[in-house]
């Protein structure tokens, strides 16, 4: 697995730069030969199928992360994705390659942004958030949003396995 560390940002965010990185490739490489069926299929009613926790990861990358970095921020069908949103209807989601080619175009914008990003902009206060926050920072809520992205990578790669695919690490 080739691990993506062109991503060079201040030092106070360095490491946070590339655990998105890392991110960014696993949601590649899990969801790469994933069938178009299989990524609605869920372990239990209760529980999310793959094509909602990549499409709230996409939506969460995208809209508040970039956002944050001073990037602009973009939605992808928010109302789909959104914390706590409900499963609908299969035919309302995007397609899983349409996920897959957002991820891309939104992991490099990432990238971008944390080459560019300063120290002035990390060290100011937190926009107001129901998020937890390290230190009330916006390098602080930044930082809890990758662990946020690792717990939903997680996800993925249960799911994965769950769906008869190789583990996705290890």
């Amino acid at each position: 697995m080739t691990i993506q560390t062109e991503a060079p940002a201040k030092l106070a965010v360095a490491n946070v730069a590339h655990q998105y990185a890392l991110s960014t490739n696993l949601v590649l490489q899990c969801t790469a030969d994933i069938q178009p069926d299989h990524w609605f299929a869920q372990p239990c009613d209760a529980s999310n199928h793959l094509m909602w926790v990549a499409g709230h990861v996409l939506n969460t990358r995208s809209r508040v992360i970039l956002g944050l970095l001073g990037g602009q921020p973009r939605g992808y069908s928010e109302e789909l994705f959104a914390r706590g949103g409900k499963l609908v209807e299969r035919s309302k989601y995007p397609t899983p390659q349409e996920i897959r080619d957002a991820w891309t175009k939104v992991s490099a914008d990432l990238a971008t942004a944390f080459t560019n990003v300063t120290d002035q902009l990390l060290s100011q206060p937190a926009p107001k958030s129901n998020a937890p926050n390290f230190d009330g920072t916006v390098g602080g809520l930044i930082a809890f949003f990758a662990l946020h992205e690792a717990y939903h990578v997680g996800q993925l790669a249960y799911l994965r396995k769950f769906l008869g695919y190789s583990q996705l690490v290890g």
